[in-house]
Protein backbone atom coordinates (compact mmCIF):
# COMPACT_ATOMS: atom_id res chain seq x y z
CA UNK A 1 0.00 0.00 0.00
CA UNK A 2 1.56 3.19 -0.98
CA UNK A 3 0.01 6.20 1.04
CA UNK A 4 2.01 8.96 -1.06
CA UNK A 5 -0.63 8.68 -4.08
CA UNK A 6 -3.78 10.83 -3.40
CA UNK A 7 -6.35 9.12 -1.69
CA UNK A 8 -9.91 8.37 -3.03
CA UNK A 9 -12.25 7.11 -0.45
CA UNK A 10 -15.42 5.13 -1.15
CA UNK A 11 -16.04 1.72 1.48
CA UNK A 12 -15.94 2.92 4.90
CA UNK A 13 -15.88 0.70 7.94
CA UNK A 14 -17.75 1.98 11.32
CA UNK A 15 -16.41 -0.13 14.62
CA UNK A 16 -18.62 0.68 17.24
CA UNK A 17 -21.95 1.66 15.53
CA UNK A 18 -24.03 1.62 18.20
CA UNK A 19 -22.62 4.19 20.49
CA UNK A 20 -24.34 7.83 20.62
CA UNK A 21 -22.49 9.07 17.49
CA UNK A 22 -22.98 5.85 15.58
CA UNK A 23 -26.74 6.82 14.19
CA UNK A 24 -25.56 10.35 12.77
CA UNK A 25 -22.30 9.57 11.54
CA UNK A 26 -23.49 6.40 9.26
CA UNK A 27 -26.04 8.68 8.15
CA UNK A 28 -24.44 11.28 6.66
CA UNK A 29 -21.74 8.66 5.35
CA UNK A 30 -25.03 7.29 3.54
CA UNK A 31 -26.08 10.43 2.06
CA UNK A 32 -22.70 11.72 0.99
CA UNK A 33 -22.41 8.28 -1.24
CA UNK A 34 -19.81 6.22 0.84
CA UNK A 35 -20.55 2.52 0.91
CA UNK A 36 -20.71 1.52 4.63
CA UNK A 37 -20.01 -1.00 6.82
CA UNK A 38 -20.79 -1.59 10.52
CA UNK A 39 -19.14 -3.53 12.66
CA UNK A 40 -20.09 -5.60 16.18
CA UNK A 41 -19.35 -7.83 18.18
CA UNK A 42 -23.08 -9.20 17.70
CA UNK A 43 -25.17 -8.10 14.96
CA UNK A 44 -28.17 -9.82 16.22
CA UNK A 45 -28.02 -6.96 19.28
CA UNK A 46 -27.47 -4.08 16.98
CA UNK A 47 -30.47 -2.11 16.43
CA UNK A 48 -30.52 -1.44 12.46
CA UNK A 49 -33.51 0.70 13.09
CA UNK A 50 -30.90 3.33 13.67
CA UNK A 51 -29.09 3.08 10.30
CA UNK A 52 -29.93 3.45 6.73
CA UNK A 53 -31.16 -0.04 5.14
CA UNK A 54 -28.10 0.48 2.39
CA UNK A 55 -25.41 -0.51 5.54
CA UNK A 56 -24.07 -3.96 5.39
CA UNK A 57 -23.23 -5.26 8.85
CA UNK A 58 -20.62 -7.64 9.75
CA UNK A 59 -19.42 -9.24 12.81
CA UNK A 60 -15.84 -8.79 14.41
CA UNK A 61 -13.68 -10.50 16.42
CA UNK A 62 -11.82 -8.05 18.73
CA UNK A 63 -10.07 -10.96 20.30
CA UNK A 64 -6.68 -9.95 18.27
CA UNK A 65 -5.62 -7.74 15.44
CA UNK A 66 -5.62 -11.57 13.00
CA UNK A 67 -8.79 -11.76 14.22
CA UNK A 68 -10.34 -8.27 13.33
CA UNK A 69 -7.50 -7.09 10.41
CA UNK A 70 -10.19 -9.48 8.16
CA UNK A 71 -13.25 -7.54 8.47
CA UNK A 72 -11.32 -4.04 7.74
CA UNK A 73 -9.59 -5.20 4.73
CA UNK A 74 -11.08 -3.62 1.45
CA UNK A 75 -11.86 -0.79 3.11
CA UNK A 76 -10.32 2.46 2.45
CA UNK A 77 -11.12 4.18 5.93
CA UNK A 78 -11.79 3.42 9.04
CA UNK A 79 -14.18 5.30 11.55
CA UNK A 80 -13.54 4.76 14.92
CA UNK A 81 -16.55 5.39 17.55
CA UNK A 82 -15.60 2.79 20.33
CA UNK A 83 -15.99 4.64 23.53
CA UNK A 84 -13.22 6.86 24.42
CA UNK A 85 -12.43 4.40 27.52
CA UNK A 86 -11.93 1.73 25.76
CA UNK A 87 -7.88 2.06 25.09
CA UNK A 88 -7.43 -1.50 24.48
CA UNK A 89 -9.80 -1.64 21.92
CA UNK A 90 -9.01 1.63 19.94
CA UNK A 91 -4.95 0.36 20.23
CA UNK A 92 -6.33 -3.23 18.64
CA UNK A 93 -8.44 -0.75 15.77
CA UNK A 94 -5.10 1.48 15.18
CA UNK A 95 -3.11 -1.94 14.56
CA UNK A 96 -6.11 -4.13 12.61
CA UNK A 97 -5.97 -1.21 10.41
CA UNK A 98 -2.34 -1.26 9.94
CA UNK A 99 -2.63 -5.04 9.02
CA UNK A 100 -5.51 -4.48 6.81
CA UNK A 101 -3.69 -2.36 4.32
CA UNK A 102 -6.63 0.48 4.96
CA UNK A 103 -4.96 3.81 4.56
CA UNK A 104 -7.01 6.32 5.99
CA UNK A 105 -8.30 6.06 10.29
CA UNK A 106 -10.93 8.56 11.97
CA UNK A 107 -9.76 7.64 15.44
CA UNK A 108 -11.91 7.69 18.38
CA UNK A 109 -10.77 11.13 19.64
CA UNK A 110 -14.03 13.45 19.31
CA UNK A 111 -14.22 15.70 22.38
CA UNK A 112 -11.92 17.87 24.30
CA UNK A 113 -8.93 19.00 22.20
CA UNK A 114 -5.80 16.85 23.20
CA UNK A 115 -3.12 19.00 21.74
CA UNK A 116 -3.13 21.38 24.83
CA UNK A 117 0.01 20.62 26.88
CA UNK A 118 -2.78 21.43 29.98
CA UNK A 119 -4.79 19.00 28.02
CA UNK A 120 -2.35 16.24 27.68
CA UNK A 121 -0.82 16.79 31.28
CA UNK A 122 -4.46 15.36 32.88
CA UNK A 123 -3.61 12.33 34.63
CA UNK A 124 -6.86 10.84 33.76
CA UNK A 125 -6.56 10.63 30.03
CA UNK A 126 -3.41 9.41 29.92
CA UNK A 127 -4.27 6.83 28.04
CA UNK A 128 -6.01 8.56 25.71
CA UNK A 129 -2.76 10.62 25.01
CA UNK A 130 -1.45 7.40 24.51
CA UNK A 131 -3.07 6.39 22.14
CA UNK A 132 -2.97 10.07 20.06
CA UNK A 133 0.92 9.73 20.25
CA UNK A 134 0.61 5.85 18.70
CA UNK A 135 -1.24 6.92 15.68
CA UNK A 136 0.76 10.15 15.17
CA UNK A 137 4.11 7.52 15.42
CA UNK A 138 2.21 5.11 12.78
CA UNK A 139 1.68 7.91 10.54
CA UNK A 140 4.87 9.55 10.53
CA UNK A 141 6.32 5.96 9.80
CA UNK A 142 4.17 5.61 6.94
CA UNK A 143 2.07 3.03 8.45
CA UNK A 144 -1.38 4.75 7.78
CA UNK A 145 -3.10 8.19 7.39
CA UNK A 146 -5.37 9.87 9.88
CA UNK A 147 -7.98 12.56 10.84
CA UNK A 148 -8.36 13.87 13.95
CA UNK A 149 -11.89 15.61 14.38
CA UNK A 150 -12.32 17.36 17.99
CA UNK A 151 -15.21 18.89 18.62
CA UNK A 152 -15.30 19.97 22.37
CA UNK A 153 -18.60 19.65 24.41
CA UNK A 154 -21.08 17.40 22.62
CA UNK A 155 -24.03 19.59 22.18
CA UNK A 156 -26.72 17.08 23.48
CA UNK A 157 -24.78 16.15 26.50
CA UNK A 158 -24.04 20.03 27.57
CA UNK A 159 -27.54 20.14 28.25
CA UNK A 160 -28.48 16.77 29.72
CA UNK A 161 -28.05 15.27 32.95
CA UNK A 162 -27.04 18.61 34.60
CA UNK A 163 -23.39 18.93 32.80
CA UNK A 164 -23.10 22.45 32.14
CA UNK A 165 -26.82 23.93 33.38
CA UNK A 166 -29.21 21.78 35.38
CA UNK A 167 -32.51 21.25 33.46
CA UNK A 168 -34.06 19.82 36.77
CA UNK A 169 -36.17 22.23 39.36
CA UNK A 170 -34.89 20.30 42.23
CA UNK A 171 -31.02 20.44 41.03
CA UNK A 172 -29.59 23.86 41.07
CA UNK A 173 -26.83 24.72 38.47
CA UNK A 174 -23.58 24.68 39.87
CA UNK A 175 -21.30 27.61 38.59
CA UNK A 176 -17.84 26.89 37.98
CA UNK A 177 -15.56 29.88 38.59
CA UNK A 178 -18.60 32.03 38.37
CA UNK A 179 -20.30 30.38 34.97
CA UNK A 180 -18.21 32.61 32.49
CA UNK A 181 -15.76 30.70 31.04
CA UNK A 182 -16.37 29.32 27.02
CA UNK A 183 -16.54 26.01 26.14
CA UNK A 184 -16.48 24.73 22.84
CA UNK A 185 -19.67 22.71 21.79
CA UNK A 186 -20.76 20.67 18.71
CA UNK A 187 -24.01 18.55 18.16
CA UNK A 188 -24.21 15.46 17.25
CA UNK A 189 -25.31 15.69 14.10
CA UNK A 190 -22.80 18.10 13.08
CA UNK A 191 -19.87 15.64 14.20
CA UNK A 192 -21.22 13.11 11.79
CA UNK A 193 -21.61 15.93 9.28
CA UNK A 194 -17.77 16.44 10.07
CA UNK A 195 -16.34 12.95 9.46
CA UNK A 196 -18.66 12.66 6.41
CA UNK A 197 -16.63 15.73 5.09
CA UNK A 198 -13.39 14.76 6.29
CA UNK A 199 -13.61 11.73 4.14
CA UNK A 200 -14.77 13.80 0.90
CA UNK A 201 -11.77 15.73 1.95
CA UNK A 202 -8.87 13.21 2.40
CA UNK A 203 -6.07 15.28 1.15
CA UNK A 204 -6.84 18.11 2.70
CA UNK A 205 -7.58 16.57 6.04
CA UNK A 206 -4.66 13.82 5.63
CA UNK A 207 -2.81 13.89 9.39
CA UNK A 208 -4.49 16.72 10.96
CA UNK A 209 -6.21 17.74 14.02
CA UNK A 210 -9.44 19.34 12.87
CA UNK A 211 -11.22 21.60 15.91
CA UNK A 212 -14.96 21.97 14.88
CA UNK A 213 -17.81 23.91 16.97
CA UNK A 214 -21.37 24.57 16.48
CA UNK A 215 -21.08 27.63 19.39
CA UNK A 216 -19.27 28.88 22.20
CA UNK A 217 -21.27 28.17 25.43
CA UNK A 218 -20.84 29.70 28.74
CA UNK A 219 -23.06 28.17 31.71
CA UNK A 220 -24.12 32.15 32.07
CA UNK A 221 -25.42 32.25 28.70
CA UNK A 222 -27.41 29.03 28.76
CA UNK A 223 -29.02 29.93 31.99
CA UNK A 224 -29.96 33.33 30.68
CA UNK A 225 -31.19 31.59 27.28
CA UNK A 226 -33.55 29.21 30.20
CA UNK A 227 -34.90 32.08 32.07
CA UNK A 228 -36.13 33.76 28.82
CA UNK A 229 -37.71 30.18 27.95
CA UNK A 230 -39.48 29.08 31.32
CA UNK A 231 -38.86 32.73 33.13
CA UNK A 232 -41.73 30.71 35.46
CA UNK A 233 -39.32 28.45 36.60
CA UNK A 234 -36.73 28.82 39.53
CA UNK A 235 -33.00 28.38 37.62
CA UNK A 236 -31.23 28.11 41.05
CA UNK A 237 -27.64 28.41 40.86
CA UNK A 238 -24.23 27.32 43.76
CA UNK A 239 -21.13 27.94 43.48
CA UNK A 240 -17.96 25.72 43.06
CA UNK A 241 -14.22 26.85 42.91
CA UNK A 242 -12.46 24.64 40.13
CA UNK A 243 -9.01 25.22 42.04
CA UNK A 244 -10.46 23.70 44.86
CA UNK A 245 -11.98 20.85 43.02
CA UNK A 246 -9.01 20.21 41.25
CA UNK A 247 -6.69 19.60 44.77
CA UNK A 248 -9.14 17.40 45.57
CA UNK A 249 -9.17 15.53 42.98
CA UNK A 250 -5.30 15.20 42.95
CA UNK A 251 -5.94 14.06 46.43
CA UNK A 252 -8.51 10.95 45.18
CA UNK A 253 -5.57 10.21 42.77
CA UNK A 254 -2.53 10.35 44.58
CA UNK A 255 -4.85 8.46 47.32
CA UNK A 256 -5.65 5.30 44.44
CA UNK A 257 -8.56 6.59 43.14
CA UNK A 258 -9.51 6.44 39.68
CA UNK A 259 -13.47 6.77 39.38
CA UNK A 260 -15.08 9.07 37.19
CA UNK A 261 -16.74 10.84 40.70
CA UNK A 262 -12.90 11.43 42.34
CA UNK A 263 -11.46 12.61 39.19
CA UNK A 264 -14.17 15.11 37.62
CA UNK A 265 -11.89 17.95 39.49
CA UNK A 266 -9.04 17.76 36.26
CA UNK A 267 -12.26 17.80 33.86
CA UNK A 268 -13.83 21.15 35.55
CA UNK A 269 -10.33 22.59 35.66
CA UNK A 270 -9.29 22.07 32.34
CA UNK A 271 -12.87 23.31 30.87
CA UNK A 272 -14.49 26.41 33.56
CA UNK A 273 -10.54 26.98 35.20
CA UNK A 274 -8.51 30.40 33.94
CA UNK A 275 -6.45 28.01 31.54
CA UNK A 276 -8.63 28.44 28.98
CA UNK A 277 -8.35 25.36 27.38
CA UNK A 278 -12.10 24.71 27.10
CA UNK A 279 -12.43 26.89 23.79
CA UNK A 280 -10.73 26.03 20.25
CA UNK A 281 -8.48 28.53 19.46
CA UNK A 282 -8.06 28.10 15.70
CA UNK A 283 -11.68 26.31 13.91
CA UNK A 284 -11.60 24.29 10.82
CA UNK A 285 -15.35 24.69 10.00
CA UNK A 286 -14.89 26.32 6.94
CA UNK A 287 -13.25 23.11 5.77
CA UNK A 288 -15.48 20.60 7.50
CA UNK A 289 -18.49 22.78 6.35
CA UNK A 290 -19.74 23.21 9.78
CA UNK A 291 -22.21 25.98 10.87
CA UNK A 292 -21.62 28.10 13.81
CA UNK A 293 -24.92 28.53 15.61
CA UNK A 294 -26.82 32.03 15.90
CA UNK A 295 -27.75 33.10 19.47
CA UNK A 296 -31.66 31.85 18.08
CA UNK A 297 -30.84 29.04 16.75
CA UNK A 298 -28.70 27.82 20.24
CA UNK A 299 -32.23 29.23 21.93
CA UNK A 300 -34.26 27.02 19.80
CA UNK A 301 -31.99 23.91 20.32
CA UNK A 302 -32.08 24.61 24.33
CA UNK A 303 -36.18 24.52 24.11
CA UNK A 304 -36.13 21.56 22.74
CA UNK A 305 -34.75 20.00 26.14
CA UNK A 306 -36.46 22.34 28.32
CA UNK A 307 -39.91 21.14 26.71
CA UNK A 308 -39.06 17.74 26.83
Amino acid sequence: MSLAKPLSIHKVAVVGPSGRLGPAVVKHLVASGFKVTLLTRDPAKLVTTKFPSEVEVVKADYTSVSTLAPALRGHDAVVDLTNRTATDVQLLVIDATIAAQVPRLIPSCFGIGTTHPIVRSLPHIADKIKIQDYYEKKAREGALTYSAIQTGIFLELALQGGRIISLSDEQPTTLFDGGDRPLSSTSIDSIGQAVAITLMKPEETKNRFLCVQNTILTQNKLLLLARELAPQRPWAVTHRDTAEMERASWEAWNAGDRTPRATAGFFVRAGFGDSGVGAFEKLDNDILMIKEYSDEELKNFLASFISS
